[in-house]
């Protein structure tokens, strides 16, 4: 009769959402979702599009902005921090976190050369001081592949790295922040929502579409089955809600800043033309706390400077109180 049934019209709504989340147009991808019902299947469609509006103002330099757009919400201004970490703000995400109430973060100051654009849109830096951040992560990566042979796994953080996996220099397999190599394995103790002990096997396939992040979850010997997306966000937002966790606050990330040090020290890493590297990062980093604090005392001596110039022209004041110029007279107008 022309009409489709309710699963014929759930399936298309799917589809349609799932689509646009491949072609990356996130806030298209919620709008589908909310208008089709289909929020709760898709939990990262909310939160793929907050993060890509995020990054747009913070690669502007709009932090303030974005800081306001996530309001109360625990889990964008989570995602804020971190977008600005990548881009080298810690002076910034210091601000918000101490506004907020979080705990300060550690701002790194190893001297590697860099000069990298951790806010930029590239690789950033000289070749010089992208070749020296390889070197530098290529001695971390040798000594973590001679931890797996030796003992099966090397630590990063809250990971157990068990497989580096073969880095694929195409875009969709690395960005500005992140390499993800297909074939990558790793392992995470996490707790559900009862305070059980739960193991999540973290693993990065490769499709045509790009990286697929799949974690499978064990709970003693009883398979809880696996989840998949087409981000790293997505795939830990779902495990999440598979646990019975909740998502307002700090997740776990599906590698982290520790998995990333070995992860960009692997072959071709330095073919991955838009990925900045950590050590650029830092230097960044630096170099734009350098300026701000020049600034900072500039402004300061101009101020300085101002009042007493401004001083210097009054005329000075008389026994009777009243200014006068410079030839003794009297400035009053009588």
């Amino acid at each position: 009769d022309g009409f489709c049934t309710a699963e014929q019209a759930e399936a298309l709504g799917r589809a349609l959402v799932k689509g646009a989340i491949e072609k990356h147009k996130y806030k298209q991808a919620e709008r589908y979702a909310r208008g089709l019902g289909l929020t709760e299947a898709f939990p990262e469609a909310r939160l793929l599009h907050k993060r890509s509006s995020l990054q747009k103002l913070v690669r502007k330099g709009q932090w303030r902005l974005a800081s306001t757009l996530c309001g109360d919400d625990r889990t964008f201004r989570s995602l804020l921090v971190d977008e600005l970490l990548k881009a080298g703000g810690y002076t910034e995400a210091n601000t918000l976190n101490e506004e907020w109430g979080l705990p300060p973060i550690d701002v790194p100051t190893d001297s590697a050369d860099g000069g990298g654009s951790g806010g930029g849109s590239g690789g950033g830096g000289s070749s010089s001081s992208r070749s020296e951040a390889f070197k530098e992560a290529k001695r971390l990566r040798q000594d973590a592949e001679d931890a797996i042979k030796s003992s099966g796994y090397v630590r990063c953080g809250g990971l157990k790295v068990l497989r580096l996996g073969m880095i694929n220099t195409e875009e969709p397999y690395h960005d500005r922040s992140y390499i993800w190599p297909p074939n990558f394995k790793a392992k995470r103790n996490m707790e559900n929502s009862n305070g059980q002990k739960v193991g999540a096997t973290c693993s990065i396939l490769r499709s045509k579409q790009g990286p697929k992040f799949a974690v499978s979850l064990q709970m003693g010997d009883e398979s809880l089955g696996d989840v998949f997306s087409d981000s790293a966000q997505g795939v830990m937002l779902k495990v999440y809600n598979k646990l019975g966790l909740s998502t307002s606050g700090k997740m776990e990330p599906f590698l982290g800043l520790d998995a990333m040090r070995i992860i960009e020290g692997m072959e071709n890493a330095a073919a991955c033309n838009k990925y900045t590297f950590l050590s650029q990062r830092r230097q960044t980093a630096k170099s734009e706390r350098r300026k701000k604090d020049g600034k900072s005392k500039g402004d300061t001596k101009s101020s300085s400077g101002d009042k007493s110039r401004a001083g210097e022209q009054r005329s000075p004041k008389g026994s009777d109180g009243k200014h006068r110029d410079r030839s003794g007279s009297s400035n009053s107008g009588e």
